[in-house]
């Protein structure tokens, strides 16, 4: 999977959602490459503290997977993407609105999980994505906003990929 078509898939997936219903008019979906500065400020922070994101609430915030390759010495190498996203709302600062919100996140997390898993239960062009690796969390208070983060891993066979090709190098 390409980092364009894992973008695109989760894009096509808030325009889906009822939810949501992402589109140029109305923006549920950004995407960020998510990155920490020195001090530990993630710039997922500096992105919701500027209000001017716009950004209809709720909305998913995709970061940019990170490919982990795993090796038993076989013939079946295997590259997993390693992703994540935030679905986030805003909600009052009393307590039982958010907890809602809380609520209502996860419950919207768990949608998009249900559908990731029912499009890549048949062989999405050699794709696979299981819930074993998956994770919820809630997400305190940036700003304005609150939420949940998932994380979650696709994978694919990578031995094609990692096929050593003598004719890419000068020896």
């Amino acid at each position: 999977m390409t980092h364009s078509e894992y973008t695109n898939y989760f894009r096509t997936l808030c325009e889906k959602h009822k939810d949501l219903q992402h589109s140029d008019q109305e923006q549920h979906f950004a995407r960020i490459v998510l990155s920490v500065d020195e001090l530990g400020q993630s710039n997922l922070d500096d992105f919701l503290m500027n209000e001017n994101s716009g950004l209809f609430s709720p909305f998913m915030i995709l970061a940019s997977a990170e490919n982990v390759y795993e090796d038993n010495q076989s013939d079946n190498i295997k590259k997993h993407f390693a992703g994540m996203f935030w679905l986030l709302t805003t909600s009052d600062q009393e307590f039982d609105k958010e907890e809602e919100a809380y609520e209502n996140m996860e419950k919207l997390a768990e949608q998009f999980l249900s559908r990731m898993k029912q499009d890549f239960s048949v062989r999405m062009n050699n794709r696979f994505y299981t819930l074993q690796e998956t994770t919820i969390s809630k997400v305190g208070r940036i700003g304005l906003y609150l939420g949940v983060r998932v994380g979650f891993q696709f994978y694919t066979t990578a031995n094609q990929a990692l096929a050593y090709d003598a004719a890419n190098w000068n020896d």
